[in-house]
């Protein structure tokens, strides 16, 4: 989980699909330009591999408190602080992120 402030000017910048019947987003790509690039250059910055880093394939399991796909992508449209939870599979199994 972790938490990050749109610019004016910027959004988040992830290109998103839900994940079948679960109420997750996957991330289907990071965009140039927006929030998460940032977010994952700073975690990048010192640590290749630093789990972190938003990837595709990572899934969107709430943000703000929001754990349905509609609602989550709501919250990304209207509002500047994001407090994103990301899972990622990791060999088959679905593994909280924490930041």
């Amino acid at each position: 989980t972790f938490t990050l402030r749109l610019a004016d000017e910027h959004g988040l910048g992830l290109e998103l699909a839900p994940l079948g019947v679960a109420p997750f987003l996957t991330v289907q790509k990071v965009l140039p330009g927006g929030a998460m690039e940032a977010w994952n250059k700073q975690c990048l910055e010192n640590d290749a591999l630093n789990p972190k880093a938003v990837r595709p394939g990572d899934s969107i399991v709430s943000v703000n408190g929001h754990a349905e796909c509609l609602a989550m992508l709501r919250q990304c449209r209207e509002r500047q602080l994001l407090k994103i939870t990301i899972a990622r599979i990791v060999t088959g199994m679905l593994r909280s992120e924490v930041a």
